[in-house]
């Protein structure tokens, strides 16, 4: 099962941002990607390494995804039996929305002059 993080801008006013400065709002996802993905693997404990090397990013448009498609990272991320959560996944999401936010609040001042 694979665990993952989706990063999905959902905002009205998103669309008119993205048409009148598609650059900018792309380079916001992708840096709010590599953010994400920067976190969660610094967070991810690191026994053999498979798990950290395992975490990718992928984006299209306006989503990203940092995922790691190994069988037990999920188990890792919310816990186990007998195995607390060691979360690296939320904290890489919140990492990533707070991205999203500061980018769009930068941009929000450019839009005034469009």
């Amino acid at each position: 099962m694979a665990t993952s993080v989706r990063i999905k801008v959902h905002n009205n006013k998103l669309p008119l941002i993205a048409k009148k400065l598609p650059n900018q709002v792309g380079e916001i996802v992708q840096g709010a990607a590599q953010e994400a993905l920067k976190v969660a693997r610094t967070r991810v404990p690191v026994l053999t390494g498979a798990l950290k090397a395992s975490i990718t990013v992928q984006t299209k448009g306006l989503e990203a995804v940092v995922k790691s498609d190994l069988v037990y990272a999920a188990i890792i991320e919310y816990g186990g039996v007998n195995r607390p959560a060691q979360p690296y996944m939320r904290p890489a999401a919140v990492a990533g929305r707070i991205y999203i936010q500061k980018g769009l609040s930068k941009l929000a001042g450019k839009l005034e002059h469009l």
